[in-house]
């Protein structure tokens, strides 16, 4: 009888394409047990997919447009997403990855961490910001100078003869 309520709990607290997965095909030789045991079953096995798909996509991922402080979250949200399925990511690892996927415009700080000592994430984050300012900055100084370069010499006041009182 208990099992019977447990089994009905079971069935009651799931939806119904999840009941259909994991009741048995005889529904009278199910067992709370039996049930349970699928249930589990069925989310090691998605565990197991789940990781080699973010596995993957942790190692494709690129910076492309995002500005630095969107894509080291990404790679730290990937990270804490590859650590919940058992299979964390080092510091270094990381720092690895985000180097692997950043910005050309950033090949600088890339190869000045790659030629030290791996920095932590945090430190490299940093010296991140730091070059996306400096960047930044320039880019702007620069898109100034260009507009008023552009504008050319300001035009010489009209030549203001005497004035005709007649």
């Amino acid at each position: 009888r208990l099992d019977v309520m447990v089994l009905f709990w079971l069935y009651g607290s799931m939806g119904i394409d999840l009941v259909d997965l994991v009741m048995p095909t005889a529904p009278a030789t199910a067992t709370a047990y039996k049930v349970w045991t699928s249930v589990l079953a069925l989310f090691k096995d998605n565990k197991k997919s789940r990781k080699i798909y973010l596995i993957e996509e942790f190692h494709k991922r690129k910076q492309e447009d995002w500005s630095i402080t969107d894509y080291l979250h990404l790679q730290k949200m990937a990270a804490g997403a590859l650590a919940e399925v058992g299979a964390p990511v080092s510091d270094p690892e990381l720092v690895t990855n985000v180097i692997k996927g950043l910005h050309e415009r950033f090949d600088i700080a890339a190869d000045i961490a790659a030629s030290h000592v791996v920095p932590t994430f945090l430190n490299f984050r940093n010296m991140l910001l730091l070059h996306e300012m400096k960047a930044s900055r320039r880019s702007t100084n620069t898109s100034a100078s260009a507009f008023y370069a552009a504008k050319g010499p300001a035009p010489a006041p009209p030549s203001g003869g005497g004035s005709s009182s007649g």
